[in-house]
């Protein structure tokens, strides 16, 4: 990455999140899957082609369940996190795999952030 212009900004056992410079290229996130879970993440991923790459992408129900992990581990982050899901569940609603929701918020005892969505985006 750092011989594309790009800076780690973090880095810990499960993540790492890289920013360009340029603002067009943004920032990309790395998942390091050693754990049960992250691991069924990237099994369930769909294939992008990217800058003539194809990459592996993670469902819409994956990308949720990290932005609950993220406002649950800094809760200086929380407004941001509910908005992104907020419009990951208006886009995507019955689309969404809401057992795989349920589990995610269970994790994080957020049970009723799912009861609340699921009201609010899927009946």
């Amino acid at each position: 990455m750092k011989a594309h212009g790009y800076k780690c900004v973090y880095k810990s056992e499960d993540a790492a999140q890289y920013v360009s410079d340029t603002a067009i290229f943004g920032e990309i996130d790395f998942l390091l899957a050693h754990r049960k879970i992250s691991r069924r993440m990237i099994e369930r991923a769909g294939e992008k082609e990217l800058l003539s790459r194809k990459v592996k992408v993670l469902r819409p129900e994956d990308v949720i369940g990290l932005k609950i992990q993220a406002l649950s581990n800094d809760e200086t982050r929380a407004a941001k996190e509910y908005l992104d899901i907020e419009s990951l569940l208006r886009f995507y609603k019955k689309d969404l795999d809401w057992t795989a929701l349920e589990e995610y918020f269970r994790l994080f005892d957020l049970e009723h952030k799912y009861l609340e969505y699921k009201n609010q985006y899927y009946a």
